[in-house]
């Protein structure tokens, strides 16, 4: 053994620890929560489940996506990706600008004419 090599972590590659569920404190709870669970809820922890496993191409992804909402941090995705309690108000008024009705003024000689903003159906 050469000076030095013989605490040198650097570039070691670990493996990961596989988790054995069972036997987390919680886990009689969570197989019956699971049970009487919505579906939609059961399909969301599996999806978060999927989106951990590589954090950066997921937020990536979703970036880049043509069809993804704009106006949200990125920041914000990767709180949401890492299952982080997030606050959808902030998230929806990045998305929803909420602003006073503009008046259209128009003008035909020296007569104004006034144009309410149109109401939506």
């Amino acid at each position: 053994m050469e000076d030095g090599d013989d605490n040198n972590d650097e570039g070691a590659v670990y493996p990961k620890w596989k988790i054995d569920h069972t036997k987390l404190p919680w886990h009689h709870r969570d197989v019956i929560s699971r049970d009487t669970s919505d579906p939609i809820i059961l399909a969301n922890r599996e999806l978060l489940r999927y989106y951990v496993q590589n954090i950066a191409t997921i937020k990536q992804d979703t970036i880049l996506s043509l069809s993804a909402p704009e106006g949200i941090l990125p920041s914000k995705f990767e709180n949401a990706l890492w299952g982080q309690p997030i606050n959808f108000n902030n998230i929806l008024s990045s998305l929803n600008h909420v602003r006073p009705p503009q008046e259209n003024v128009g003008h035909i000689g020296t007569t104004e004419i006034h144009f309410d903003a149109t109401k939506l159906a």
